[in-house]
């Protein structure tokens, strides 16, 4: 029903009464309660106002579950970027005024600021592990620094060490998880990454189809790889990117 399609009913339904061959349907809603009062509870790395400025939940909307549950994320991602990789909270609703109010409370539990204190893989054969850490954005802390906890690394991360085994012969190679585990201290954690590393391929017999404009020869040039040569996705990119600068020149 497109009334409780609004998101601001927990309820609606329909009766129906009859009377001299007309047949009247009343529509009932039950609202949502609004929220009255937002605070916070917990925090002392971050101020009230630090978190204040990431709320998108505002007082007098209708309260949502899910919606308070994405605000959480949301704070607890701020933690995150500065190093609280442990942070956690809980929303608490209170609802004792009546009258439809609630007064919500975020409960956050800070922990302490952690940082990544080795960087190691699983499911790697025949890759150094101190290669394909050159590869990443996080990296392990020493004493000159380094070790930041950062979730958007960990996307850059991914995408870097699935590009390096596929220019390594290891086309269908993926990292399928990226985990945090307790390290010597409880302010050190161990990153652990795990690849499906896949079989390893190699080139066959290259050869170019369809091209009318540019003789294949030319196309076939620029390829320096022979057949039995290691897979290399770069080597492909870049064989795509000499053909359009072919194409380009004949216009």
């Amino acid at each position: 029903m497109e009334l409780f399609a609004l998101g601001v009913f927990t309820d609606v339904w329909v009766t129906q009464t009859e009377h001299d061959g007309v047949m009247d349907l009343v529509v009932h809603v039950k609202e949502r309660p609004r929220v009255t009062k937002i605070d916070f509870a917990g925090n002392k790395k971050k101020s009230t106002d630090d978190l204040e400025k990431k709320l998108f939940i505002h007082v007098g909307e209708p309260y949502s579950v899910s919606q308070t549950r994405t605000q959480i994320d949301t704070l607890l991602k701020l933690y995150r970027e500065d190093g609280y990789a442990q942070a956690s909270s809980d929303a608490v609703p209170d609802t004792t005024a009546g009258g439809g109010q609630v007064a919500l409370r975020f409960v956050i539990r800070e922990g302490e600021k952690v940082k990544i204190e080795k960087i190691d893989f699983a499911g790697v054969t025949g890759f150094p592990e101190k290669k394909l850490r050159k590869q990443m954005k996080s990296k392990q802390r020493w004493f000159l620094g380094g070790g930041q906890v950062d979730e958007e690394n960990f996307t850059e991360d991914k995408e870097k060490l699935e590009l390096y085994f596929h220019n390594h012969g290891y086309r269908d190679a993926r990292v399928v998880s990226q985990e945090l585990l307790p390290g010597s201290e409880p302010r050190r954690l161990r990153l652990q990454v795990t690849i499906d590393q896949g079989r390893p391929y190699r080139f066959g017999q290259i050869s170019w189809t369809a091209s009318k404009v540019v003789p294949s020869a030319d196309l076939e040039k620029p390829w320096r790889q022979k057949a039995g040569d290691g897979y290399d996705l770069s080597k492909i990119e870049r064989a795509k990117a000499d053909a359009y600068s072919i194409y380009g020149e004949k216009g």
